[in-house]
């Protein structure tokens, strides 16, 4: 038979022939090769398993830094680091924070934009208070990045210092007030509130348009519904660079008295958005630049003793409700437009 090594070989093929002389086959034939088949088999889908499951837990985690809350617009990047407890930074920033983006997507059941429900309490307000200042264009992500503007300043009350009200962006009435708020603190910071003659009411959390016991924020008239229609702060020290575009957001404003003040800039266009807007007085101040048009129901346009140049527009004959004009001592240089004869209502004028 042979060596060993051949006489082992030799009797297992003697074996295997006789098996399958008597069974019909080789039981043992060919097992070998096919376990290897199968054992790779099994350790390659395990790792396929592996790996595939890594990438789905991947893919699952939070994609917001919560130690960078960052909120993204259009306009601009505003990030609000979390790690601040009492005093809070809104800062333009770059951060690998995936962005939250501005939306105006009204949810089921109610107005404004869905939030993820993962977010972080503060950040969700945060980012639901810039999109309603933002989409309504009261003011713009550019300003309120600015952490030493007026708008930042405004927004950084807002959120650290008023919500004892906890008024709801969401909300319809709530959302109004919020941002009437927001406005009056904006004209706040822009006028040098600090340095006014009176500023009760301003940065507390009271109501701004008082209540059953009186309180209400000086200077401040409001009708039965809570909307501003009368700010009255005349001699009361205001000085600052401009009168706030965001002035336009106070939609209800009827009277707008600001006259002998130290008020300085370029008059805002958005003035003729006040569409319920009556009564301005601008008288002496330090406003240059030229008039822009006016809201189409005012009786009263005071902007005497100013620095106001250019012609007078012949825009304001359209006023048709005009009853008082008053232009007087101011670097204009312009003969009257014949416009003005269509003001029938003019009774006082001067220029």
């Amino acid at each position: 038979r042979g060596d060993g090594g051949d006489d082992d070989d030799g009797g297992k093929a003697s074996r295997c022939a006789d098996a399958a002389a008597a069974v019909g086959g080789c039981p043992w034939r060919g097992i070998r090769p096919l376990l290897a088949v199968l054992v790779g088999a099994l350790v390659a889908s395990l790792i396929f398993v592996a790996v595939a499951l890594g990438v789905v837990l991947t893919s699952h985690r939070p994609s917001v830094d919560v130690s960078s809350q960052v909120v993204s617009s259009k306009e601009g990047t505003i990030g609000w680091p979390s790690n601040q407890t009492q005093t809070t930074t809104m800062t333009a920033m770059e951060t690998t924070a995936v962005p939250l983006t501005f939306s105006s997507t009204t949810p089921s059941g109610g107005s404004g934009q869905v939030l993820p429900s993962h977010l972080p309490k503060e950040q969700m307000r945060l980012t639901s208070v810039l999109d309603l200042l933002v989409s309504s264009n009261t003011s713009s992500a550019e300003d309120l990045a600015a952490p030493d503007s007026p708008q930042g300043k405004a927004l950084r009350w807002v959120l650290e210092e008023d919500p004892p009200l906890a008024l709801d962006p969401f909300i319809e009435g709530e959302r109004e007030r919020l941002v009437q708020r927001y406005v009056l603190m904006v004209i706040f910071h822009s006028l040098r509130g600090e340095s006014w003659y009176d500023k009760s009411g301003y940065g507390t959390e009271k109501d701004e348009c008082g209540d059953s016991e009186g309180g209400a924020w000086f200077g401040l008239q409001c009708d039965d519904e809570g909307s501003v229609i009368r700010l009255q702060l005349a001699k009361n020290n205001l000085f600052g660079p401009n009168l706030p575009r965001e002035i336009s957001s106070l939609t209800g404003l009827q009277s707008l008295v600001l006259m002998n003040n130290l008020i300085e800039g370029t008059l805002p266009v958005e003035l003729a958005a006040l569409t319920n807007l009556k009564a301005l007085h601008l008288y002496e101040n330090r406003l240059v630049g030229a008039i822009p048009a006016m809201p189409p129901k005012l009786t009263i346009l005071n902007l005497g003793k100013n620095l106001i140049t250019g012609e007078i527009p012949s825009q304001l004959g359209n006023l048709e409700h005009l009853e008082v004009l008053d232009l007087m001592k101011n670097k204009i240089v312009s003969t009257i437009p014949e416009s003005l004869m269509n003001l029938t209502n003019l009774r006082e004028h001067s220029s």
